[in-house]
């Protein structure tokens, strides 16, 4: 077994305090003002803190009121409870907190070291900038426009993100600032640390982006205004927060400065009687996650970025018996506004169980659905839409994007962490996902000649990842080569990566001791961090196994430490058997035995 990364021994975590601030200051320019308190807390008591946040900071109407949103929308089924699921959420994903109220670091209790030197790390950036900018208040500042408060989420979380993975990345000799693809794969561990949990899986789409989208999308975007700004883009970003989740998604609009647009949405004919519940923003990330939901990516990576404004509106009718929802968004064209108009019917037929249209021609759907009589149309570049009416809406009466005040107090529907005055470090990728689709790979041979992966689409393919020194390493490929020979006729195919240093100079070398028959050859470290999901900052066991099916799906995945090579040549076979009994395999040559292979070998790669 040999090591890639060492990690240093595991030291005190609260004793490194002053010295991962003092490095965080370097980094940001943000100097310590005082000392930063801390309290070590279980994960129980993660749930009652969560729990006691709730009962002070939200009123149960407030929280009917944001439910009714998210269902009224479509983002979430009608039997959701947004509190259970959110506080499940948090107390499932959470791995540390800062209470910018009163100041402290929460650690969490956690068995992994690095895990909570990362959390530690990234509460600390929080400390550190809230002694410049009062967190609170830059939240609180946002808290009437769903989209900017987002915004300003990300803004927050991902430059304690950026911070925590440039330090930790210092502790490898790397930096952010070097590396696009560190930058880009620490964004992706995020995303897929978070996925790793039950009650994240069976949360909808919706909750699971913008729980993850602040800590992902945010570190993204305050690289890009490092890259613009350097140093001083750490403070510019609290200075000039984004105004939206779209100048997060593309960092140049927020370098532009370019604005969202106010949307008014429509007022019904008949308005006595109602007040409003709830009104908000909704943004590209919003209708991005719409699409997704109810018509295709496709569509949502065509779509949503030409979003230049949207909001909505609850209005309750006395009693509670009726909950309308007026709906307007605006477009960069009226032929983009004309494609989500389309796509929005499928987004009604979507989120009801029932769905009858009325008449409708290119700019103008009415019918019913569960909760009503529903009116939508398309106004040059504008969309707008009412649902949930007792009696079907004339067109010359609907007073579309004309302001009417409702009696009432108005809910500005809000993201609930924002809410809770916490800021919350989630789980960075712990291992990695599978099944998954295997991503393209390129293995440079010692012929110059470089092997693409996909070329053996339709085999069973085992994927070495090794250094040429590994004793442990030339074991699994010893084993690998002989499988090979038995298997190689129906359909098995091994392939070795080495990527230590000099690698392509030392594969002949470790082909020709160890008599290999499959392909051996080179591999960059960062394609082979991105192929194996593997955090740059966590040490890496070799050899790294991965299987893969005749379908291009990664099916397993085993590091050295791993259970599976106690007994490697047995659970190897067992693999190996029972991926070559699924189908759709092709006919592959028999394997000649003890002679080296000279595969056929795709076109070459520019």
């Amino acid at each position: 077994m040999a090591w890639w990364v060492q990690a240093a021994q595991a030291p005190d975590l609260a004793a490194q305090i002053d010295s991962i601030t003092r490095e965080l200051t370097e980094i940001s320019g943000f100097r310590q003002l005082k000392k930063i308190a801390y309290q070590r807390i279980s994960r129980e008591q993660v749930a009652q803190l969560l729990e006691q946040r709730v009962k002070e900071n939200i009123q149960p109407e407030e929280l009917r009121a944001e439910e009714l949103a998210l269902k009224k929308l479509g983002f979430v089924p009608p039997d959701f409870d947004l509190k259970k699921m959110t506080l499940e959420l948090l107390s499932e994903q959470a791995a540390a907190f800062y209470d910018f109220r009163k100041k402290k670091l929460l650690l969490v209790d956690t068995g992994s070291e690095l895990a909570a030197r990362s959390a530690l790390v990234h509460e600390l950036a929080h400390a550190l900038a809230d002694q410049h900018v009062n967190l609170e208040k830059f939240v609180e500042r946002a808290r009437q426009d769903d989209d900017r408060s987002l915004a300003r989420l990300a803004v927050m979380e991902g430059q304690a993100t950026w911070l925590m993975a440039e330090y930790l990345a210092h502790r490898t000799g790397q930096s952010l600032k070097d590396s696009p693809v560190l930058v880009r794969t620490m964004s992706r561990m995020t995303e897929l640390g978070a996925a790793e949990y039950p009650v994240f899986e069976r949360s909808p789409l919706y909750l699971k982006e913008t729980l993850v989208f602040p800590y992902s999308k945010g570190m993204l975007f305050q690289h890009a205004v490092i890259e613009k700004l350097g140093s001083a883009a750490f403070a510019e970003v609290f200075r000039r927060p984004p105004e939206s989740s779209q100048q997060i998604l593309h960092p140049e609009k927020y370098l532009a400065r370019v604005q969202p647009v106010a949307c008014e949405p429509p007022s019904p004919s008949a308005r006595r009687g109602y007040r409003a519940l709830a009104e908000g923003s909704m943004g590209e990330l919003d209708h991005s996650i719409l699409l997704r939901q109810y018509a295709t990516a496709e569509d949502a990576e065509a779509v949503a970025p030409a979003w230049r404004g949207g909001n909505y509106q609850l209005l309750e009718e006395k009693g509670g018996a009726r909950v309308l929802l007026a709906y307007a968004s605006e477009w960069d064209s009226p032929e983009t506004a004309q494609r989500f108009f389309s796509l929005y019917r499928r987004v009604l037929e979507g989120k009801w169980k029932r769905f009858q249209a009325g008449a409708a021609n290119g700019s103008r759907l009415t019918g019913r659905g569960d909760d009503g009589h529903f009116l939508v149309r398309r106004q040059g570049a504008r969309v707008t839409s009412l649902e949930g009416l007792e009696q079907p809406e004339a067109v010359k009466e609907a007073a579309a994007a004309i302001h009417y005040q409702y009696p009432g107090g108005v809910l500005k529907s809000r993201i609930l962490t924002a809410m809770l005055g916490l800021a919350v470090t989630l789980p960075a990728l712990v291992g990695a996902e599978v099944p998954r689709p295997a991503p393209e790979f390129v293995i440079k041979l010692p012929s110059g000649q470089q092997l693409l992966l996909s070329y053996y689409r339709g085999q069973v393919v085992a994927l070495e990842f090794l250094l040429t020194t590994c004793p442990h390493c030339k074991t699994c490929s010893s084993l690998m080569d002989q499988l090979y020979k038995e298997y190689g006729a129906k359909g098995f195919q091994p392939l070795g990566v080495a990527f230590n240093p000099m690698a392509g100079l030392l594969v002949p070398d470790y082909v020709k001791e160890l008599r290999l028959r499959f392909p051996v050859g080179a591999g960059e470290r960062e394609p082979v961090l991105s192929f194996l999901q593997h955090s740059p900052i966590e040490r890496m066991l070799v050899p790294q196994l991965v299987f893969i099916d005749r379908q291009g799906v990664i099916r397993a995945q085993h590091s050295a430490d791993s259970p599976f090579f106690q007994d490697e040549e047995k659970n190897m076979r067992a693999q190996i058997e029972a991926l070559l009994k699924e189908p759709g395999g092709r006919k592959v040559p028999a394997a000649k035995p003890r002679k080296a292979v000279s595969p056929k070998l795709p076109a070459e790669v520019e």
